[in-house]
């Protein structure tokens, strides 16, 4: 592995980085390669076209020659069956008769995918032998000992009269930590970018449908342009303003989760921390009696459903009542 600085070195000194000359190197030999194969199967090609012309022609020649040889039947049945089947023609040698049945029997496409398969061999082959080239030009060609380049041995022609000391080692040192905030900035303003415009898209689709609901709710604030009954004008009537509405709801909303808040803390907080969690208090005789005439009075109009609620449950929610009114005049004398 080329350390940085021998890389940084050699880049400066070519102009490009080392990776870059072997890449250049093994994209030339493909490009050759290439026009190789390609040359092939155009030679090739041509060579059977070629062929196949001079062979019509011999056989139109020799069609030529069997039909002027005169009326006599033999004749024309040799010359006849000479034209239709070649193999019993008299060829002059094995050569001509082989590359008469080559052409005969030739297809284009199986010339195409012959140099489509020796294109792909002589590929794997290059990138094979190219790598082994790769990692030596890298270990023995682009190689400089580090050593002489951290002792300043090794020095680019621009780079004699330039003089390093310590103190531009750590100002250069201060500056690289500069340009990492710098950049660190600039990728969290972009982070906020990128989700101040996320929130514009959702605002405009927001003002839409705030739009379509203005619309829908706009016959609020006229007098009665539909010509709606009496009794919906009080109920429109009694909910405007809207936006006052809402805001006592939500404030009333919000109170209620409070007051639900103190109930449940009440309830999971032990004696010692304001609660009721373990507290056993005996009712006294008014409260017993209570008790039973409101259980007796809640089974005659059948708003009793559990014929086995018991006086503690009962208590509990005295105790609870008892306990967050007392909380409550509690909050009240610290407000004041």
């Amino acid at each position: 592995m080329t350390d940085l600085s021998v890389n940084s070195i050699l880049t400066e000194h070519l102009d490009v980085a080392p990776i870059t000359v072997i890449d250049e190197i093994i994209n030339t030999v493909n490009d050759v390669m290439y026009k190789c194969t390609s040359a092939m199967e155009k030679f090739l090609i041509e060579r059977q076209v070629k062929l196949k012309d001079n062979y019509m022609s011999k056989k139109k020649e020799r069609q030529s020659r069997v039909t002027s040889a005169g009326d006599d039947d033999v004749i024309m049945e040799e010359g006849v069956a000479a034209y239709d089947d070649d193999d019993e023609y008299p060829y002059s040698n094995e050569t001509e008769k082989d590359e008469v049945l080559m052409i005969k029997n030739c297809d284009f496409n199986e010339i195409s995918l012959g140099t489509a398969k020796l294109e792909t061999l002589l590929e794997s082959s290059v990138d094979r032998n190219f790598d082994k080239f790769e990692l030596y030009a890298l270990r023995n060609i682009f190689m400089i000992p580090k050593e002489l380049i951290d002792e300043g041995l090794i020095r680019l022609e621009h780079h004699k009269d330039l003089v390093i000391d310590s103190d531009c080692i750590q100002k250069s040192s201060e500056i690289d930590e500069s340009i990492k905030i710098v950049l660190q900035n600039i990728e969290n303003e972009l982070i906020i970018n990128k989700y101040l415009n996320f929130e514009i898209k959702r605002m405009k689709i927001l003002f839409k449908e705030f739009k379509k609901l203005n619309r829908n709710i706009k016959f609020l604030h006229t007098n009665n342009p539909e010509g709606l009954s009496n009794s919906i004008m009080i109920i429109i009537s009694s909910i405007i303003p809207i936006s006052d509405t809402i805001h006592y709801l939500f404030v009333e909303i919000k109170n209620l989760f409070e007051k639900f808040t103190i109930i449940r803390q009440l309830l999971t907080n032990p004696i010692e921390e304001g609660g009721v969690k373990g507290l056993h208090i005996g009712s006294s005789e008014r409260d017993k009696y209570i008790n039973t005439r409101s259980i007796k009075i809640l089974k005659e109009l059948n708003l009793l459903f559990d014929d086995k609620i018991g006086t503690e449950k009962l208590n509990l929610l005295k105790r609870i009542n008892k306990s967050f009114n007392q909380n409550s005049k509690t909050g009240n004398k610290a407000d004041q």
